[in-house]
């Protein structure tokens, strides 16, 4: 079950169900169901074809793109072709996809999802049905999350993270260690923060951890302190795939920052 964002499914439906050549671009904040609700209704279509691309590394490269030039090929029955985080294609492939959209046959019907559309190109955008997902209420979320059997106290605690993104709380929510694991960090005092970096190591990489410190930091007011914490945080995640050692960049930003 996908919650929230009612118009956009009933809309999406249609499309896929009366359309049988087109681009939609599904936009919206990570964790709100995008992905997983274009899964679930394609399911329920035995007669489709269905094809679906993740990034599993950084980017989509050429190569992608030209096999997916080389699939929509293929005379076939209806076909779906779903590409994820579609963002990630690099200009070069970006470019390859486009001469793709622009000649895809009658029936094949190509789904883009992302949550940064300035990384897509416009020439690509101006040829797409934008379909845009928002936030979902907190009272949907904490509705849903409590027939899972979560508690409103664990609940809350993610939606700090989280806010309106029902599927990155449900992640936290299932890692349930991480989640104690932060709590306890953001609301210790000095000594008890340095005493829990061996932990920390043992269930973050460091740029995961940066992640999460900044999305808790956002929602506080924005005083000097605060600020210059944000800036620091965001220099180091942008140096965290270096090998950086974990506990020795923590501690150094615990002892000067708090």
């Amino acid at each position: 079950m996908i919650i929230g964002n009612e118009k956009q499914k009933i809309f999406l439906k249609e499309l896929l169900t009366n359309f049988d050549q087109a681009t939609i671009l599904l936009l919206g904040p990570e964790g709100v169901g995008k992905f997983s609700v274009v899964k679930e209704f394609l399911q329920l279509e035995d007669d489709w074809e269905r094809i679906f691309f993740q990034a599993e590394d950084k980017n989509f490269k050429i190569e992608t793109a030209r096999l997916i030039a080389s699939l929509s090929n293929y005379k076939t029955k209806k076909r779906i072709i779903v590409i994820d985080e579609a963002h990630r294609f690099q200009f070069q492939a970006q470019n390859t996809l486009l001469k793709t959209l622009e000649e895809a046959p009658s029936n094949t019907i190509f789904i883009l999802i992302t949550h940064r559309l300035n990384k897509i190109l416009s020439t690509i955008r101006s040829r797409s049905i934008l379909i845009k997902f928002n936030l979902v209420d907190k009272e949907k979320v904490f509705e849903f999350l409590k027939a899972q059997g979560y508690q409103s106290e664990e609940i809350e605690m993610a939606w700090q993270f989280y806010p309106g993104q029902p599927g990155k709380i449900l992640q936290l929510l299932e890692s349930k260690n991480k989640l104690s694991l932060l709590h306890q960090f953001i609301t210790a005092k000095i000594p008890e923060k340095l005493s829990l970096l061996e932990e920390l190591k043992n269930n973050f990489s460091l740029p995961e951890f940066l992640e999460y410190y900044l999305l808790w930091l956002r929602k506080n007011p924005l005083g000097s302190k605060n600020i210059f914490l944000i800036k620091k945080l965001l220099d180091l995640y942008g140096e965290s795939e270096n090998n950086l050692n974990f506990e020795i960049q923590l501690a150094n930003l615990i002892l000067h920052h708090g």
